[in-house]
């Protein structure tokens, strides 16, 4: 639990082993918000779920300090609460809105999809989508509100695709639409289409993964920077990969790598932040691998865990999977299952990504069909069995 703290706040929890005690015992029944954090984090879970009552969260007249500045995040309050009568609605408002939101998808970068994670984006939106409706403000304003209601309600989505929440994400993304189109904002709507077309991807659905990659180029958020455009053509690359059209696969992924070279340090949403080159080279691995390129899978997929960042643990160890996957086609067997070993290890510290674990079962049932007999297959499956 104190790790959990650490993970989301930037600094190690405090609870104790009496705190746990209490817990299990049935002495503690109404935990305060720091224990909920940890609790809901470390199982995945409402704590309701776990026989507990959930804090009720303050309103503005009662505000604990630490609850708003370390907590803000996991519970998804924003600093200004949903009014019940109107109240001017300014710039300031909706920046503070935004500081919260930036600082939950660093969370979703380090632990992946949690549910706690979904559950903090889609109050956020909520309380967004409440001044929008309620609060007297200019229509720039309003507009910056359903902006980032949207972009909330998308990153509830991601969240729960990431865990593998299929059927929730596509009905957030439904949700999201009509917020990003009344918005305004370009890059909300191609942020939506961006993720129905990695949901269509996940639920094996190539059709319809290229007809929403090929609507995020029509987006205006496309037409005015060349680093979406470069997104919006790496997602068409990889569907047309995965469709069989693989010569306009190729064709559009060196479009995407000729646009990214022309993306300017401009200002962009902060979701954003996860596409730059070592992002393009992890989806050319991915698209790679769809075409049957398998050295040139391997390439790119080196090229990205060479440049990507730190921070950003879950990515890490996807494309460290994908890298896995190219040396396993190329018949390097013993060099994959040592690739894999690494991914396996990053992937620990990303223990809300459900997507992640699936490819590392898609890899490990893929190993056991190309070299059931290898003795290098035979010792890792063992090494499974015992941990």
């Amino acid at each position: 639990m104190n790790e959990a703290l650490r993970r989301i706040t930037g600094r190690p929890g405090k609870l104790s082993d009496r705190s746990v005690r209490n817990l299990v015992k049935g002495k503690t029944r109404r935990p305060i918000g720091r224990t909920c954090v940890a609790l809901e984090e470390v199982f995945g879970c409402p704590v309701e779920e776990l026989g507990l009552i959930a804090p009720s969260i303050k309103s503005p007249t009662e505000e604990d300090p630490l609850l708003r500045r370390s907590f803000l995040v996991a519970f998804g309050t924003a600093a200004v609460p949903a009014p019940a009568s109107r109240r001017t609605v300014g710039a300031s408002d909706v920046e503070r809105l935004r500081v919260a939101l930036d600082q939950l998808n660093d969370v979703d970068q380090a632990t992946g999809g949690t549910s706690s994670v979904e559950r903090a984006a889609l109050k956020q939106a909520q309380v967004a989508i409440d001044l929008a409706r309620h609060g007297s403000a200019a229509t720039r304003v309003r507009n910056k509100l359903y902006c980032l209601a949207a972009d909330a309600t998308t990153a509830a989505a991601w969240a729960a695709l990431d865990g593998r929440r299929h059927d929730d994400g596509r009905r957030y993304l439904e949700q999201a639409m009509p917020l990003a189109i009344m918005s305004g904002d370009g890059a909300a709507q191609f942020d939506v289409w961006n993720l129905l077309s990695m949901l269509a991807k996940l639920q094996d659905n190539e059709a319809e993964s290229l007809a929403a990659a090929q609507a995020m180029r029509n987006t205006l958020a496309v037409r005015r920077d060349p680093l979406f455009a470069s997104l919006a053509h790496a997602r068409v690359a990889l569907a047309q990969g995965l469709v069989g059209e693989h010569h306009s696969a190729l064709r559009t992924l060196e479009r995407a790598h000729t646009a990214i070279d022309r993306a300017q340090d401009v200002s962009r949403p902060a979701w954003m932040a996860f596409y730059d080159l070592a992002e393009l080279n992890g989806i050319s691995a991915v698209c790679m691998l769809a075409v049957g390129r398998h050295e040139e899978a391997e390439y790119h997929a080196h090229q990205s865990l060479a440049r990507i960042r730190p921070s950003f643990v879950r990515n890490r160890a996807v494309y460290t999977v994908r890298m896995a996957t190219a040396q396993l086609r190329q018949g390097d067997v013993e060099r994959a299952i040592a690739t894999i070993g690494e991914a396996e290890i990053v992937a620990e510290t990303a223990h809300g990504s459900a997507r992640l674990r699936t490819l590392i079962g898609d890899f490990q049932r893929e190993l056991i069909s190309r070299a059931p007999d290898a003795a290098v297959t035979r010792d890792y499956i063992d090494r499974m069995r015992n941990r």
